[in-house]
C-alpha cells in the first residue's frame, strides 16, 4: 500500500481482517489501534506487523515460553 495515509491504511486493515474473514473481533482491532497510536512511527505498518504476529506469532525468535531454558 503506498497512498494516502495511515488512517487510510488501518481502513484497508479493518476490511479483509474483522469484516471478511473475521480473524480478529472488532475489539481486537480496536485495541491494536490504540496500542499503535501510542508508539511512534508509521502506525498502519505496525498495526499490520502486530497482526501478522497475531495470527501466525513472532517465528523462530520467539521468546515465549516454549523456547526459554527449561521449557518441554
Amino acid at each position: 500500500m503506498g497512498f494516502g495515509s495511515p488512517p487510510a491504511h488501518t481502513a484497508l486493515l479493518r476490511k479483509p481482517r474483522v469484516e471478511q474473514r473475521a480473524w480478529l473481533t472488532e475489539a481486537e482491532f480496536e485495541d491494536g489501534v490504540a496500542a499503535t497510536n501510542l508508539q511512534p512511527g508509521p502506525a498502519s505498518t505496525q498495526l499490520a506487523i502486530l497482526y501478522a504476529w497475531r495470527l501466525r506469532g513472532h517465528g523462530p525468535m520467539d521468546p515465549g515460553p516454549r523456547n526459554q531454558a527449561g521449557s518441554p
